[in-house]
Formats: C-alpha cells, structure tokens, sequence
C-alpha cells in the first residue's frame, strides 16, 4: 500500500465522517482512563505494596470468572434487539436467573482458588471475598442492564450506569484518604457498597425489563448453545487482558507483585483511547469494500495502532520518574520497570487492534483462537520469566508475550484476508 493510498484512508479514520461519530465513545473511555488513574493514586496512597498487589489481583480474578457469568446473554441481548423487541424480552427471562446461578457457582470457585494466596495478618478473606461478589454477581447484572439499553438506544445512560459506581468507589476512597484510614478490607466494603449501589435503580424505576422469579425460565438447548458461543468469545477476551494481573501474585513476591500490577494498569490506561477509536471505526471503515480495500484498511490500522503505542511508549518513558512525586516510596522502584514495560505497547496496541479486526469481520470463533493462543502465551513466558528473573524477568516474560501475540495475530490477517473479511 502507498502512500497516496494510504492519505484518504488515514483522513477518514482521523478527521472524517468516522471520526466524528467515535468521538463520544473516545470521550467516555478517556472519562474512563481519568477516573481509573484517580482510583490508582488513591490505592497507592492508601493500601501498601503488597496489598494493593492483592486487591488487584482479587478483582482480576473476579472480572475474568464474572465474563462467563451472564452466559452470554448480555451479547445476545445486543444480537436479538436487531430482530425485534419480543426477543429482547424472551431472551431476558432467562438471563437473569442464568447470572445469579452461575454467578454463584463462580464466586465458590473464586473461593477455593483464592484461599491459596497468601494475606497478610491484617487482610481478611471474607473481606476480599466482596471484591468477588462485586466483580462476580453485581457487575454483570449492571452490565446485562447497560446492553440492554444500548439495545434500545440509550447508549449516553448505558455508559452513566457503569461509571456512577466507579465516582461513588473514589469518593469513599478520598474520605478514607483524607481520614488517613489505610485499611484493605474498609475498601472491599465501598467497593461492593459502590458496584451494588445502582441496582436499586435499576429495580424500581424499570428502565430496564428484570423478570420476577415467576417469569424465569431454562434456556433451550438451542439457546444454550449460542449462548455458550458467546460466553466463550467474553471468557477468552477478558483472560487474556486480565490474566497477567493475579498471575502475577501467585509467581512472584508480594512487593513485587504489587509494582508490577501498578505498571500493568498504568500501560493500560494509556492503551485505552486508541482502543475505543479502533473498536468505534472498524465497523463503519469495513462497510461495503472490496477485499482488496479491507485488506489496505487492516494495514493502516496495524501501523496507526504500533505509531500510536511507540509514541504512548516514549511519553510515558520520559514522564515515568516523575510519577514517584505522586505515589508512595514504597513504589519508589516503579520508574525503573515502567521504564522497561513500556517497550510493550507498540506490540499491545496492535494486538487489540488486531483482534478488534478479527472480530469486526465476522470471525468471533477466530478471535477465540487468537485470545486462546495469548492466554496459554502468557502463561509460559511470563511464567518462565519469573522463575528465572523474578520482576524483571516477569516484565520481559510479558513484552515478549505482547510481541509474539501481535505477530501470530497480524500474520493471521493478512495470511487469511480472503476468509476473514467475507464481501
């Protein structure tokens, strides 16, 4: 692709039609990454290394067994709306009973797996048993209501439900700042208080359709199958974000674990804005193009997505130092390894991209082969990383990870253009 190919295509993504309809998406999620960056500096200066380390980590493993949850219906909930609005109430008398089920189920697993992580003398289980509860139970239910009206066109409300409970958790976050009560398990009550608190809401005003138990029904073996389809494609999506977080506590100590999880959601935050602009504009830029254009357009998204990392990458290496001033000392080593994670991103931004590609084109058992493959990629280099190099060579387990996941997935495309975007 040349360059007088590629102008029209980058205008487009950058100053045309599609830029402009992504841009409330891209405002929310950089709402999102302030709000998330707000909740950091207040963890850091609350809770010590180690605990942080823990809190992450609990709810890491809470958000990846809460994506199966909803069993998929909060997707099928967007996929049947496109039918007719019947479906999105048959499909609802099921989704309700199959999360609180499930969700149950899940968070006794969460259970047995957490009560093998060492805590501290002053950390309670039950206490972080919350988190679980919050990310297991509660928070899918906020999201079956937020897909629901999206369904039904409300997006701009659907985005306010999920990020009041975010504002209320920082909130009672500051207050315990601000009262210097520096104590775990204070913030796994305001984080279930906070996730839970929008469900009353929900209930009584009927915004949004919440069958009574009398209306529940069994799933249909037909229905079960899709819905595990969709499970599948939420399970493998968020492992692969969020596995190197509680993996991280397991493999290394809990100081360590603690500054790498910090770096980890730092690189995060900063990937977010090109994920939603990326995620926004890929339906729109595919629509009606020949394979030979969507072919040119994957090309452009994977080099915009590795220019947009390398220059978040050099940002953040030359600001890095300057984030001691705003944390704790006991992070005082977090520059150092920021410092060397950030080689991640170019590499991180393309493999999301990526995947959002696969996904947008019609493949979502392909994205479960692609997220499958990151998965079991993270667990072995990160794992031999830390054995042989503790933090260090965790953080390398995890670039080269990030490297070879974006090469499988980039290699994929365009090796597969001619199966993957179906014209």
């Amino acid at each position: 692709m040349n360059i007088a190919q590629l102008k029209p295509l980058l205008t487009q993504l950058l100053l045309g039609k599609i830029a402009k309809s992504t841009l409330p998406t891209s405002l929310i999620m950089l709402f999102r990454v302030g709000i998330q960056t707000a909740a950091l500096l207040l963890l850091t200066n609350i809770l010590s290394v180690e605990n942080f380390a823990l809190l992450i980590a609990a709810a890491g493993l809470g958000i990846i067994f809460g994506s199966l949850s909803t069993m998929g219906t909060h997707i099928a909930l967007l996929a049947k709306i496109a039918k007719n609005s019947e479906s999105l109430t048959d499909i609802s008398a099921i989704a309700l009973p199959i999360t609180l089920i499930t969700g149950a189920a899940l968070s006794a697993a969460w259970l047995g797996l957490f009560s093998f992580v060492h805590l501290s003398a002053d950390v309670h289980l039950t206490s972080l048993f919350l988190i679980a509860l919050s990310e297991i139970v509660i928070q899918p239910l906020i999201v079956l209501a937020s897909n629901e009206l999206i369904a039904k066109g409300k997006t701009a409300f659907s985005q306010t439900i999920t990020i009041v409970p975010l504002v209320i958790r920082i909130l009672g976050m500051a207050i315990m700042l601000c009262i210097d009560a520096k104590d775990l398990n204070i913030i796994c009550y305001i984080w279930i208080i906070s996730t839970a608190i929008i469900l009353p809401y929900l209930i009584f005003t009927k915004i949004v359709i919440w069958h009574p138990p009398t209306d529940w029904r069994i799933p249909k073996k037909s229905e079960l199958k899709e819905l595990a389809g969709f499970a599948c494609i939420n399970f493998t999506q968020m492992t692969a974000l969020e596995l190197d977080k509680p993996l991280s506590v397991k493999l290394l100590p809990a100081e360590m674990a603690g500054i790498y999880t910090l770096c980890s959601r730092i690189i995060y935050a900063a990937i977010q804005p090109i994920s939603a602009l990326i995620f926004s504009a890929l339906p729109k830029l595919y629509q009606n193009n020949s394979l030979e254009k969507s072919k040119q357009i994957s090309q452009l998204i994977l080099l915009f997505s590795f220019g947009y990392g390398a220059v978040i990458c050099f940002l953040l290496r030359e600001i890095g130092p300057y984030i001691t001033y705003v944390i704790p000392a006991t992070y005082a080593d977090i520059s150092l390894y920021l410092y060397t994670i950030c080689l991640a991103l170019p590499f991180m931004a393309v493999r999301i991209s990526s995947i959002n590609i696969i996904m947008a084109s019609s493949s979502p058992w392909v994205r479960v082969r692609c997220e499958s493959f990151a998965i079991i990629t993270c667990l072995i280099f990160c794992t031999i990383g830390a054995l042989v190099n503790g933090l260090a060579g965790y953080i390398y387990g995890y670039i080269a990870y990030e490297i070879v996941t974006a090469i499988f997935n980039t290699g994929f495309i365009l090796k597969n253009s001619g199966r993957i975007f179906k014209v």
